[in-house]
């Protein structure tokens, strides 16, 4: 229930990436079964409109799914494109592709 979660200007996470993941084969993306939590942050975000967004996934989410590449992560920027923060505009968006190997870490 979002009336659990504390007012925010924060908002950090992420999601399951079974379901974006090229280890997974027949992923289903934002439809699969993991791939749907996307809603759960969108419907918190709604809700709590935090002024900042931070958000880690795999980067094959930007080709996801196979048979329409990038078409999960452009609904994903469309929801924030159309959301509102607390100071009543929108979100900007800005994304990377990091490799954790650059950082010491393992991927």
């Amino acid at each position: 229930d979002s009336h659990d979660i504390p007012d925010h200007r924060l908002l950090v996470g992420g999601f399951p990436c079974q379901d974006y993941s090229v280890a997974a084969t027949n992923a289903k993306g934002i439809q699969g079964k993991k791939g749907v939590l996307w809603w759960e942050i969108d419907r918190i975000v709604k809700k709590k409109q935090p002024e900042f967004i931070l958000l880690e996934n795999v980067d094959r989410l930007l080709k996801s799914p196979a048979s329409q590449r990038g078409r999960d992560f452009g609904i994903m920027l469309a929801c924030f494109r159309d959301l509102k923060h607390t100071n009543g505009q929108g979100y900007s968006v800005e994304w990377r592709v990091i490799n954790a190997a650059d950082y010491g870490f393992p991927q």
